[in-house]
Parts: structure tokens; sequence; C-alpha cells
């Protein structure tokens, strides 16, 4: 028998019929793939939520995946899907919704895509199966760097870009609270891009290498991050970065179901 992996998911939903309609299609998703030898066997531990605001005070950071229902009372789903990606950058966020019109804007917190109501089965498994490609690629990842205060082991998908002067990188971080933490060590660009390569890592300057979960926009020659740094982009790199970046977006499957 293969070995299990568990994910934990929080669903979110003023309707208790469509929370129990998600974690049925989820038992039986995890049911259907227990039937192939060839498959990594999967499994969920669920938990509900009759509102974004209840979800917010729990620990959000140790979910893998959030089913989010967008108009609710208090925090909406977009509004919580935020407050979510400020602590928990690589979990999987898919909206449910009776109104397709507002999914588009789940490009903003980098949702995966929406289900629409009443979810229907074979749309759920479609949908299913890109997120559990997502969260393969998102396995945790950690690097170990060397500051002037000792060793630190940074989470790589909590890390927003690397910036080089002279002879010292700096690596802007997010913290669990939604703040920017510096990390100073010695390297340079090129090993660093190096050992980034095939984390959606790209550079968009000769001295700076962003992470592209972290983008919000691009303008104005600028790309603007998460924690409020507004990067330049080189002329020499724009291509090479918009490039990037579209394959990268394009590899979400954002939108369509």
């Amino acid at each position: 028998m293969g070995e299990q992996m568990k994910y934990k998911v929080a669903i979110v939903d003023d309707e208790s019929s469509v929370c129990k309609s998600i974690a049925e299609l989820l038992k039986k998703y995890a049911d259907d793939m227990s039937l192939s030898e060839h498959v990594e066997k999967k499994s969920f531990e669920i938990a509900t939520f009759a509102c974004g605001d209840d979800l917010l005070s729990a620990n959000i950071a140790e979910f893998d995946m959030f089913f989010l229902d967008i108009n609710m009372p208090g925090s909406n789903g977009l509004k919580t899907a935020k407050c979510v990606r400020c602590v928990n950058t690589t979990a999987v966020i898919i909206f449910c919704t009776n109104y397709a019109q507002y999914a588009v804007k789940g490009y903003e917190v980098n949702a995966l895509g929406y289900i629409v109501k009443p979810i229907q089965p074979i749309a759920f498994c479609r949908t299913m199966d890109r997120a559990m490609t997502a969260l393969g690629k998102n396995a945790v990842k950690r690097v170990r760097i060397k500051t002037v205060d000792g060793v630190e082991l940074l989470l790589v998908s909590n890390i927003l870009y690397a910036e080089i002067q002279i002879h010292n990188l700096f690596f802007h971080v997010l913290d669990a609270d939604g703040n920017v933490k510096v990390y100073r060590t010695r390297g340079t660009m090129q090993k660093t891009e190096n050992s980034f390569a095939d984390m959606d890592f790209a550079r968009c300057s000769a001295c700076y290498l962003v992470n592209l979960h972290h983008v919000l926009s691009v303008n104005k020659g600028n790309v603007n991050m998460r924690g409020g740094a507004s990067l330049p982009v080189s002329r020499k790199f724009a291509k090479d970065f918009s490039d990037n970046l579209l394959s990268f977006l394009g590899s979400r499957g954002t939108v369509n179901v």
C-alpha cells in the first residue's frame, strides 16, 4: 500500500449544506484516488467555518487548501482570501460562488480557480486534480543562509525577493504576522538565481530576484510586491521577466474550471 498524504482543508460558507457537500466530495475524491496502486494515497482533515471572520480567528497558516464562499456575512470571501495570503502564500484557494463574474478577482490572491454552485462532481474533480498538482509543486522548501546573527532557515514560499548590493545579499521575507524582515548574508545574485531555479523566482533587474507568488502588479517599469516594495524592471531583464511572469500566471490556470 502506498504512503498516505494528509491535507488540512478549510471550508468556509454560511450555508451548512454547501459545507457538507464539499466535505462529501472531498471524501469521495480521496476514496477514488485510493483505488489506484500508482497514485499516492490522499486524505483530508476538514474544518468548516460559517464565515470568514471565524476562519481568521483560527490558525490559517496550518491549512493547505481553502474553499471560500464569496458572498458571506462579515468578511466576504475576497477579503478573507487577502488575509489568508498575508500569512499563507502557498495554500490553494478555491472560490465557491453563484456569481462567476466575481471569480476574476481571484487573480488578486493567486486563487487556483472557482466552482459555480450548485457544485457539479465532474467540475469538482477537475479542480481537485489541479489543486493536487499545485500542492505538490508548492511542497515546503527551505533555504539555509548564514547571517551576521547566525544560521537562519527560511521558508522559500515566504521570501518576497532577494536583493544584491555589492557582495551583500539581502533576503526580504514575510513573517507570520505579515511583516517584512530582512536577512543579510554574503553571496552573488547568479548563485542565488541558480539555487532558486524551478521555484517560480525571476530576475527583474541585475539587483533583484523576485518571488512571482508575491507579485501584485507590474506597471510603468516597476514590479509591485506584496509587502509594499516597488522594484524597477530594467530594460535588459524586461522581456525575460515578462515571459516568466506570464508563464507563471498561465500555469496557475487561475479563473476557468
